[in-house]
């Protein structure tokens, strides 16, 4: 894997970033922190052309959702 990146600069490349190039370009990192208030203020935006009681029931699913979610698990490594 090292042969194959080419570097155009003098930093020196230790495993760990060799083993994340390895994994490819569609590889995302798992976020260290869910930012609830974005998620949130995109289904408000989501539901507000919606009539208002399925705007409500949209609300209140996204946040029983959230509440019964588990963090990622992390995927580096």
């Amino acid at each position: 894997m090292k042969e194959s990146v080419i570097k155009h600069s003098d930093q020196k490349l230790d495993d760990a970033v060799y083993s994340v190039l390895q994994k490819g370009l569609i590889y995302a990192l798992t976020p260290c922190t869910t930012r609830i208030g974005d998620f949130l203020a995109g289904v408000e935006r989501a539901v507000l052309s919606l009539p208002l009681e399925i705007a409500e029931e949209a609300r209140q699913e996204t946040v029983i959702t959230m509440k019964s979610s588990s963090r990622p698990r992390e995927n580096l490594g």
